[in-house]
């Protein structure tokens, strides 16, 4: 489920929250507490510098061919000298930034980070590193006032949507105490690059920094009030429309997530009148009770399509939902934002740490689905809703801080097969899927296996064994429903999905369209995936507002809400023009929608369109 933040500390947005909140990696809150690996005894601050720069070294080697890192002074000043950077290429130049800061070579540090921002082939990472480059221009001035007008351009320069998260950091961390507790977090996995140079920031980078928290707090605070002032863009008109009770068809959508509460659907829900909730499979298809769709979550029924967190875990974490939310979207100055900060800054324990992050996960378990199909089915009375509630597709209670084993492996190709037959044999003809991982994602995760992978190399092998295997099956169930159209979200680490082996959002299929997310402004949401040829629809994924299990109402944030809005617009055009094909639609969505301005590209949806010209096709066949 694409719930969770940025997976590297160096991203842009919401950088010190994802160290608290990698919420894709967390457990039940029963679990042990875990010591640190053992690997980590001795490793002094040279070891892990090394081990961090030969990795870089490595994957620039790979990333980018015929890139010499003794002329990136010269590249900085003259980027166009060199082709455009990937997006794996200019992770490494972020992290090596960093690197530079901790070896005192702000100059370094400077240019790294300007010559991805110049050359990034991600328009989104134009103004990445602003935490860097303060840091190193501050270091490079002559006296404090040269200090505070260098960091004060550099934050000024900032787009307001992406003012709040590049300086989250400041706000965050108050004291050593709680970096000390992250970097116990940190070595509860074995020893890597990755968790090095997290450790390394944490350590040797954000702790001195504390020095200059009053220094920073006040520009960005200044800075914070100036944009405040500064007038509002125009805000995109999303043409979302609601079809009257007359003269449509019903469609049949699926949402495949987490759970639903299928009580606020009445009258949208599709019901399989062939079986009764007697457990037993009363219309012979295989599947007992799947009167509204399917289940896979341990021995519970397929009636049961909402996880129910317990009632104390409700009410103490469902006030934060919105602030989790928020800072995703680098809302980070909301009063819901500004609450939940103030809860994370006051735990200093690492478990307690883990209790209050698995808790709110949680919450957000029980949220998503619902959300999304409020979405989905939004202004349209020919909806008539199936839910696939798929517990592994979040990795929250099912697989904690662990990769899935073969065995489990195959339970999730068998729930894709059982969801596959549902949708064929029940003519299901679209499902809004938002859920995904990347291989670096999964590689993540298998790294706090510490007793059983003990080199980067058999993390690395485990991972690509995952990603194919999960590759295979979602490819399946594209090519067993050739009637379906499936939206898939891009995911919310502003990475390439085909570069960063998203599954399934880096598959090409047909009859699959992969989703994108904009703010009201209809520009790029700061968080969002993307790649030129597979992610061409974007819709609104920031405070996009929506139903929860218990009824309410609430704006929340990602490409999991992008995706079933997008959905929701082509069910409208199936109940006006039921005979349209997948192909059809994905064609239809890209031509009549509202072209993103560069730098960035694709469209945005616009659902009065797409309508109008399903309904024109369907005339022009009579």
């Amino acid at each position: 489920m694409y719930i969770h933040f940025q997976r590297n500390i160096l991203r842009s947005l919401a950088t010190a929250f994802a160290l608290v909140f990698a919420l894709s990696t967390s457990a039940s809150t029963q679990a042990k507490p875990k010591a640190a690996n053992p690997a980590w005894a001795g490793k002094t601050k040279q070891d892990l510098l090394k081990l961090v720069h030969e990795d870089i070294k490595k994957k620039l080697a790979k990333y980018a061919k015929g890139l010499d890192l003794a002329k990136l002074p010269s590249y900085a000043k003259k980027p166009e000298s060199i082709p455009w950077i990937s997006g794996k290429a200019a992770e490494e130049l972020l992290k090596l930034s960093s690197l530079y800061l901790i070896e005192d070579k702000p100059a370094l540090s400077r240019d790294a980070v300007l010559l991805v921002r110049a050359r990034a082939s991600n328009r989104n990472l134009s103004w990445a590193g602003a935490r860097n480059l303060a840091e190193a221009l501050r270091r490079m001035a002559g006296n404090e006032q040269d200090a505070r007008q260098a960091v004060r351009k550099t934050f000024t320069a900032l787009p307001k949507n992406q003012f709040d998260g590049q300086t989250l950091v400041y706000r965050f961390f108050k004291d050593a105490a709680q970096i000390e507790s992250r970097v116990d977090l940190v070595k509860e996995s074995m020893v890597s690059p990755d968790s090095a140079q997290s450790v390394l920031v944490l350590k040797y980078l954000l702790e001195p920094m504390l020095k200059y928290r009053d220094f920073y707090l006040k520009i960005v605070d200044a800075v914070h009030d100036e944009n405040e002032k500064k007038p509002e863009p125009k805000l995109h008109s999303f043409a979302h429309v609601s079809l009257k009770n007359k003269h449509g068809k019903p469609v049949r959508m699926a949402i495949w997530d987490l759970g639903v509460q299928i009580s606020l659907f009445k009258g949208k829900l599709f019901t399989n009148k062939k079986e009764r909730p007697d457990g037993k499979d009363d219309d012979k298809d295989g599947q007992v009770d799947d009167i509204h769709g399917l289940v896979a979550d341990g021995d519970a029924p397929n009636t049961a399509l909402l996880y129910k967190p317990k009632a104390e875990i409700l009410k103490a974490f469902k006030p934060y939902l919105q602030g989790f939310m928020d800072l995703r979207a680098g809302l980070v100055t909301t009063q819901a934002a500004k609450e939940l900060l103030a809860a994370i800054q006051a735990i200093k324990d690492k478990q307690k740490q883990k209790k209050f992050r698995d808790s709110l996960n949680e919450v957000v378990e029980w949220a998503h689905g619902t959300h999304c199909a409020g979405l989905a089915t939004e202004g349209n009375p020919y909806a008539r809703l199936a839910v696939f509630r798929s517990a592994w597709a979040g990795e929250h209670r099912v697989y904690y801080e662990r990769g899935p084993t073969d065995a489990e492996l195959a339970a999730e190709f068998k729930n894709v097969r059982d969801i596959a037959d549902f949708i064929n044999k029940k003519k299901i003809r679209i499902v809004s899927a938002s859920l995904g991982f990347s291989k670096d994602y999964v590689k993540a995760e298998l790294r706090k296996e510490t007793g059983k992978y003990k080199t980067e190399a058999a993390v690395d092998e485990r991972a690509e064994l995952i990603q194919r295997f999960r590759w295979m099956y979602w490819d399946y169930v594209f090519r067993h429903c050739p009637n379906t159209v499936f939206f898939i979200a891009a995911g919310n680490d502003n990475e390439d999905v085909k570069e960063y082996d998203v599954v399934a959002a880096g598959i090409d299929a047909p009859n699959m369209i992969v989703v994108g997310a904009v703010d009201k402004y209809g520009r790029w949401a700061t968080f969002t995936n993307s790649n030129h040829d597979l992610v061409k629809v974007f819709e609104l994924g920031v405070a996009a507002e929506s139903y929860l299990p218990d009824g309410s109402r609430l704006p929340l944030s990602g490409t999991s809400m992008a995706t079933p809005n997008a959905a929701q617009t082509a069910g409208k055009m199936l109940a006006v023009n039921p005979r349209l094909t997948p192909e059809q639609i994905k064609r239809i969505l890209v031509q009549t929608g509202d072209k993103i301005a560069k730098p960035f590209y694709g469209v945005i949806i616009n659902q009065k369109r797409a309508i109008a010209k399903a309904r024109r096709m369907r005339r022009h066949r009579k």
